[in-house]
């Protein structure tokens, strides 16, 4: 098993690189589960093509109330445990979740943390923790997991970075995504655990600029995604991503990094 976070600044391209991921490892034959952790972000199963879940795993809990009630009674007489709670003991697979809080198709699964759906409904921090009691009681020997996050460092502020296993920063043409993967490889050498970085929407012509741009944000390897136009038509009329042939090395790359990493 891996959980694989990506993380990044808004508008730096990590659903859409999220999507491509999850649907080239599975159409080559890896059990994939996406985890949407952006409370904001409802295009995800467009961009995988696979039908969205009835329901958020925070309505299938209950609610955001029910959910901070769990969480005060937890953290104060260690109420029933995240597994326990949907009829497990000690290891969850995402097929013993309710399938009304499990959308998408075969070796392709999508569950969706919680939605912010009204003015003033107050924070995402109860959905944060499911999350991260959810991935800490995830086990099943093969898949992958991919967790989506919303933008910036709210995620690690919340500490949904601790129990994933390596981190992708996704960057754009910004320093501020200098910054940010400075800080990300930061916080990942703390861990211990290993963090990459994807350079997204770059032209070829920017590579020289960039380099040195990286170089001198003490920023390691990195992997490279092109602009392409048929990514960002798929993403303006709601199309699942295509694999195009351009990105496919690209994407073995990801796997072997995260396959290397998990494998030392």
């Amino acid at each position: 098993m891996c959980r694989v976070l990506l993380c990044g600044r808004g508008g730096s391209g990590k659903s859409t690189l999220v999507a491509l991921l999850a649907r080239y490892l599975a159409v080559n034959g890896r059990s994939v589960c996406v985890i949407d952790a952006d409370e904001s972000n409802e295009s995800l199963p467009r961009m995988l093509g696979v039908p969205a879940p009835a329901m958020t795993l925070a309505d299938e809990f209950g609610g955001r109330e029910v959910i901070s009630k769990w969480i005060e009674c937890k953290n104060r007489d260690g109420n029933k445990t995240f597994c326990e709670l949907f009829g497990g003991k000690g290891e969850l697979h995402v097929r013993d979740l309710p399938g009304s809080c499990v959308g998408g198709r075969d070796n392709l699964c999508l569950i969706s943390l919680g939605k912010i759906r009204k003015p003033k409904e107050g924070c995402a921090c109860p959905f944060g923790v499911l999350g991260q009691h959810l991935i800490e009681s995830l086990h099943e020997g093969g898949w992958v997991y991919i967790i989506d996050t919303d933008a910036g460092t709210e995620h690690i502020g919340r500490g949904l970075h601790e129990c994933c296993d390596v981190f992708f920063a996704v960057l754009d043409l910004s320093f501020e995504s200098v910054l940010f993967s400075r800080f990300i490889n930061k916080i990942a050498e703390e861990q211990g655990k290993p963090c990459f970085s994807i350079l997204n929407k770059t032209a070829r012509e920017d590579l020289g600029k960039i380099g040195e741009s990286f170089s001198a944000g003490r920023i390691g390897d990195f992997v490279v995604f092109p602009n392409l136009p048929g990514i960002a038509e798929a993403n303006l009329f709601g199309c699942p991503v295509p694999l195009e042939p351009d990105i496919l090395p690209m994407l073995e790359r990801i796997e072997a990094l995260f396959v290397d990493a998990r494998t030392r």
